[in-house]
């Protein structure tokens, strides 16, 4: 390898590893609840985990997500992680899940009625 492909190698590995960083912790996404239920209970894992961890419980205790209301989620923890899955409980204890959601792309998330959801709209 000459010196002149080394540097722009080295030049290239910086500008990656300074986009990883910057990239880092970016999953926070506001939550808009079109269900026509009451969220109770908000869990997020990274995708890459087998089972849920109700550490992740976003809402418990906090307070409930009426219909037509909104709220910012903001992830603490597994900050790399860009894969996540998202299980939202409502006030009748049933529940709708999603999976593989990319946290690093998606900063809002709407639900609607039929439990589909939408992103970045």
């Amino acid at each position: 390898m000459t010196r002149l492909s080394r540097k722009i190698f080295l030049a290239v590995l910086l500008v990656l590893s300074i986009t990883g960083s910057a990239l880092a912790g970016l999953q926070n996404f506001t939550l808009y609840n079109y269900s026509g239920r009451t969220i109770s209970r908000i869990l997020l894992n990274p995708s890459r985990l087998p089972t849920w961890n109700t550490d992740n419980d976003l809402f418990t205790g906090r307070y409930p997500l009426g219909d037509r209301d909104s709220a910012l989620v903001k992830i603490n923890t597994y900050p790399d992680d860009r894969l996540w899955d998202m299980r939202v409980y409502y006030t009748n204890d049933t529940y709708e899940e999603w999976t593989e959601l990319d946290l690093f792309e998606i900063y809002n998330i709407a639900i609607d009625e039929s439990g589909t959801i939408y992103w970045n709209f």
